[in-house]
């Protein structure tokens, strides 16, 4: 509402800002292909990982915006992770429409407003809400989102971003606002994430789970999924080549359902 994911927000104007200056040409022709060869370098200093931000410079907003939240498995990951008859059945074309269908909607100008909308459509009530809520609901908690209250968010979208994404300051105005209310160290402390440690989990405590999980004959993974690519995502991460815990996380938790309904 009032920009606070100020590292996504702030990369989506940096790439737009971008994209408007390097004529088509140098983007696709140029960045594309050489983020294609650029390696991937979890272990590296974030502004060295340049792989993404070439790959999304190559892209419009929207085909970035897809990208970047594919969470478990990029779009060109997804050739590599299914079988010919899977993905024979998986229309993928579908969610990537449903994005761009919002972004049609919306052509503001500005990209960190324009991306905002996007998020409320579908990020907030596909992703983060609704686990909020199961969770909640599950230790029977009622759990409410009072900046989402309508008349807020309605107010909060009419703002100019520079009021949400100050310089490096997320949720400027929100804070300026509560600067006489609240202590300094609540309002300036840094943003904390939600994230559980599942590269450590996948390494540790829960290997042999996921091992069996991902690769035994009663998960029934293989009917959908390339059982090599699998493999080569689980060796890397577990000989710290690569940190993929999210996807094979994805694949863990498919296994394991699985089992549950056949």
């Amino acid at each position: 509402t009032f920009g606070g994911c100020i590292q996504r927000y702030s990369m989506d104007r940096v790439e737009q800002t971008s994209r408007c200056r390097l004529p088509s040409f140098i983007r696709q022709g140029l960045l594309g292909p050489l983020a294609s060869i650029y390696p991937r370098v979890d272990f590296m200093p974030r502004p060295l990982r340049l792989k993404a931000f070439l790959t999304n410079l190559s892209m419009s907003q929207e085909q970035a915006y897809f990208r970047d939240m594919s969470f478990y498995f990029k779009p060109e990951a997804k050739k590599l992770l299914y079988t010919p008859d899977f993905a024979a059945q998986v229309d993928a074309v579908q969610a990537q429409r449903f994005i761009t269908s919002h972004f049609i909607k919306n052509k503001n100008t500005d990209p960190v407003t324009r991306v905002q909308y996007v998020d409320i459509k579908s990020y907030l009530p596909e992703d983060i809400l609704v686990k909020v809520d199961r969770m909640s609901m599950a230790h029977s908690l009622e759990v409410r989102a009072p900046i989402l209250d309508h008349k807020v968010l309605e107010y909060a979208a009419r703002l100019p971003s520079d009021l949400k994404l100050h310089g490096k300051e997320s949720k400027y105005i929100l804070k300026k606002m509560n600067s006489d209310r609240l202590p300094e160290d609540i309002l300036y402390r840094r943003k904390q994430g939600f994230n559980v440690p599942l590269d450590s989990w996948l390494r540790g405590e829960l290997k042999e789970m996921a091992h069996d999980a991902l690769f035994s004959s009663r998960s029934g993974l293989k009917d959908y999924f390339n059982n090599g690519y699998v493999q080569n995502l689980w060796n890397k991460h577990q000989e710290k080549r690569e940190n993929n815990g999210t996807p094979l996380w994805g694949l863990m938790m498919f296994g394991l359902w699985k089992r549950l309904v056949t």
